[in-house]
C-alpha cells in the first residue's frame, strides 16, 4: 500500500488500531486529495479488475465491509471503539 495518499494512510491507521485489543477510544478524521476505492477484505479478488476499470488507486479494508469511494469531495472518519464501549449497544462475549 502505496503510504503517500491519504486513503492508505487511513487503511494503515485502521490496521494500527485492531493489532490489539482496543482499550481507549480513538478516532480521526481524514480529507482525500485524490480519489481512490477501498474493497472490503471479502472483495480482495476484485482489486485487479477494479485498478484496470478505473484507473484509481485500489486498497484493501483488512476489516471487512463493502467497496468505497473516497475523495476530495469527501471527509473520512475511522473510529476504533474498546468491546465494552456504551456507543456498541452490545455487550462483549466473555
Amino acid at each position: 500500500m502505496p503510504a503517500s495518499s491519504a486513503a492508505a494512510r487511513e487503511q494503515i491507521w485502521n490496521q494500527a488500531q485492531l493489532q490489539n485489543r482496543v482499550q481507549t477510544p480513538a478516532f480521526r478524521m481524514w480529507r482525500y486529495r485524490l480519489p481512490a476505492v477501498v474493497l472490503g477484505y471479502s472483495q480482495r479478488r476484485l482489486m485487479q479488475e477494479v485498478d484496470a476499470r478505473t484507473g484509481l488507486e485500489v486498497l484493501r479494508r483488512d476489516s471487512g465491509g463493502g467497496a468505497v469511494l473516497t475523495g476530495p469531495w469527501m471527509l473520512g472518519l475511522s473510529v476504533a471503539l474498546p468491546p465494552e464501549h456504551a456507543l456498541l449497544g452490545t455487550e462483549p462475549d466473555r
